[in-house]
């Protein structure tokens, strides 16, 4: 599910309750609710080409101040609706085009709303630290196996790196000499190219990123 913050404009999507508003000749939002008092936007989209009986819809559910859509709902869409919901310019996209320190997602999909900018699919806002975010002296594989939430600037030491599978007799030959591992601190996405030749590499957290900002695309 994608998810949308948007605050306390909740409230004033909420005073415009049980109106139909006509954003243009082809989106149109019914603002409502549910038995369980949750503001829910019915959505009407005539998609570009469609015969003109045929209209798409949607909803977009509304609780303490964020807004959840099902992954398939153009975003656009969805921000045209939330701002003839509340009356005004609540959210707008923003072009990042970059990867989420926080779900490791490498989308396009960001928003601007009065909580932030922020990533659709996790909620995470730029300029905080992701939720569990490794911490300096921890230490994990390349590739990560499990969910290791970490910011690719993260800057780390190489500790080892080898081609054996786990649960292998250990074979020296299969192992990095100390001369081929990087001396230097390394940004976590500069890792692999830095130990060429090797699947499995061991590293060590040194220091976290400046700024949290989203990671370009490479």
């Amino acid at each position: 599910m994608k998810r949308i913050l948007i605050g306390e404009a909740a409230h004033e999507i909420r005073q415009r309750l049980w109106r139909l508003i006509e954003v243009n000749r082809r989106l149109a939002v019914e603002v409502s609710k549910s038995a369980d008092d949750k503001l829910v936007l019915v959505v009407y989209l005539r998609l570009p080409g469609a015969p003109w009986w045929e209209i798409s819809r949607f909803t977009i559910e509304i609780e303490d101040g964020v807004a959840v859509l099902r992954d398939n709902i153009p975003i656009r869409a969805a921000i045209a609706a939330l701002n003839a919901a509340a009356g005004r310019q609540v959210v707008k996209a923003r072009r990042f085009g970059a990867l989420c320190p926080q779900c490791g997602t490498a989308h396009g999909e960001w928003v601007s709303s009065p909580v932030g900018d922020h990533c659709v699919f996790c909620g995470w806002v730029v300029g905080t630290k992701p939720l569990r975010h490794v911490e300096v002296g921890d230490r994990f594989w390349i590739p990560i196996m499990g969910r290791v939430v970490v910011h690719p600037l993260t800057k780390v030491r190489v500790l080892e790196a080898h081609n054996q599978v786990t649960g292998c007799v250990p074979d020296e030959s299969q192992r990095a000499r100390p001369g081929e591992l990087p001396q230097e601190p390394l940004p976590l996405r500069d890792v692999p190219g830095a130990v060429p030749g090797y699947e499995y590499i061991l590293v060590e957290v040194v220091e976290l990123p400046q700024k949290w900002t989203p990671a370009p695309y490479e």
